[in-house]
């Protein structure tokens, strides 16, 4: 997303009208996109191509982790196959509702929550 030319940061971070307005042009136009990718290439098509991104991802990171992580060229990698990954898994919020996927997120993150709070008390 392209920010609005008048546009702060503080705008990105307290949500001004303007910035959400243009956040919310982008989402819809990501939206219909994606839309676009399922009718095109269908729904086990894009089922297949996520779980490729999704491993082609873990593989940059275990490269970046393994490198001196000072690697300009693998940090970079690993972005665009984030990025990649990031594209399929919006389209799969298409495929099985967002909100399955946010319960069980919400249930995660509690856990996450609970296990740094054990961890803090020791």
């Amino acid at each position: 997303m392209t920010a609005h030319p008048r546009c702060t940061m503080f705008d990105v971070i307290l949500g001004t009208p303007e910035y959400l307005i243009e956040r919310a042009m982008a989402i819809r136009a990501d939206h219909l996109t994606y839309l676009a990718a399922r009718e095109t290439f269908g729904m086990d098509a894009q089922i297949a191509k996520t779980a490729e991104e999704l491993s082609e991802a873990s593989a940059a990171i275990l490269r970046w982790r393994w490198s001196d992580r000072q690697s300009v060229s693998s940090r970079d990698q690993m972005a665009a196959e984030l990025a990649d990954a990031e594209i399929m898994l919006e389209q799969m919020r298409m495929i099985i509702p967002g909100h399955e996927i946010d319960f069980h997120r919400a249930e995660k993150l509690t856990r996450l929550k609970e296990r740094l709070n054990e961890q803090a008390g020791k």
